[in-house]
């Protein structure tokens, strides 16, 4: 396939560690949030010099809390709107730049998650959105991984201690 960046001649691979996201990626308001680079650590790609990101195809947790994410290291934090197979948000692994982050309503215990494909940036632009939904458009020559990760993050409650 040949994408807006070049000849993808293999297509990505995505054998991921099971993914768990940092405890620092939450907080009530200004979370430092997790990179998109620490979700793309054990992605693959037979070119030489892939980039790496991630397809955002579904969140949960949308009832107790927020998901945002940033392209530019927090300056700016956007809400991560509804994503799905044929809607998944683009985030492109770039060191600390691109980060996601829950920021938790009062008083929530549970775990959420964050679903992706991996994506290597042939095809598409980061923020923006990509249709991921069917075989002809995953795996392969693709800019997409047909594998799926998800990510957790678990929520315990937090106890202050009065002296």
């Amino acid at each position: 396939m040949f994408g807006s960046k070049g000849m993808n001649r293999s297509g990505i691979e995505a054998s991921f560690a099971k993914g768990m996201l940092h405890r620092s990626m939450i907080d009530a308001t200004n979370s430092t949030g997790n990179s998109v680079a620490s979700l793309t650590t054990s992605v693959t790609d037979a070119d030489v010099g892939a980039k790496r990101g991630i397809a955002v195809i579904g969140v949960t947790g949308t009832s107790s809390g927020a998901w945002h994410y940033t392209l530019n290291g927090g300056t700016t934090w956007i809400a991560l709107s509804a994503t799905s197979i044929t809607a998944a948000l683009l985030l492109p692994s770039n060191g600390s730049l691109t980060k996601l982050r829950y920021v938790l309503n009062l008083n929530f215990v549970g775990t959420v998650s964050i679903s992706y494909r991996a994506w290597d940036q042939t095809s598409g632009t980061a923020g923006s959105f990509a249709n991921v939904a069917t075989a002809s458009l995953v795996g392969g020559n693709t800019a997409f991984s047909a594998a799926i990760e998800t990510a957790c993050l678990t929520v315990g409650p937090l106890f202050a201690s009065l002296d």
